[in-house]
């Protein structure tokens, strides 16, 4: 990328990268370091033409085809029936949905493309409105 001057990096964090989470404190640290390594190599590949960006999913809905068990989890270790959790997420959602795996790729797609060709150091959060709290 840098001998061809132009390319984009895509990190994906969370939004854990932007707010703390009771009980997760690991996961919220290595979140916050996502989006402080994003900010810094930005920096330092800008003079290249090189972007670097992240993205802060929020809870995205489970998906079997793509292996997701994400919210399923979480709902385990907070002792959440599994049966549940997907009730029990939206009850924190503005939006009254949960992202969609979809939404995340094409925030990507966005990100990777000539359309974004200013955006370096950014943090696209695709939450419904979670964090706007």
């Amino acid at each position: 990328m840098t001998g061809q001057r132009a390319g984009s990096i895509i990190n994906v964090a969370s939004t854990a990268g932007q707010v703390g989470y009771r009980h997760f404190a690991g996961y919220v640290a290595a979140k916050h370091g996502v989006v402080g390594l994003t900010k810094a190599v930005a920096l330092d590949y800008a003079p290249m033409k090189v972007r670097v960006n992240a993205i802060c999913p929020g809870s995205v809905r489970d998906d079997s085809a793509v292996e997701g068990r994400m919210l399923s989890e979480i709902a385990r270790s907070l002792d959440v029936p599994v049966t549940e959790h997907e009730e029990t997420f939206l009850q924190a959602q503005p939006m009254n949905a949960l992202v969609e795996p979809e939404d995340i790729a094409e925030a990507a797609l966005w990100l990777a493309s000539d359309e974004s060709r200013q955006v370096t150091g950014s943090v696209v959060t695709v939450d419904g409105g979670f964090t706007a709290r």
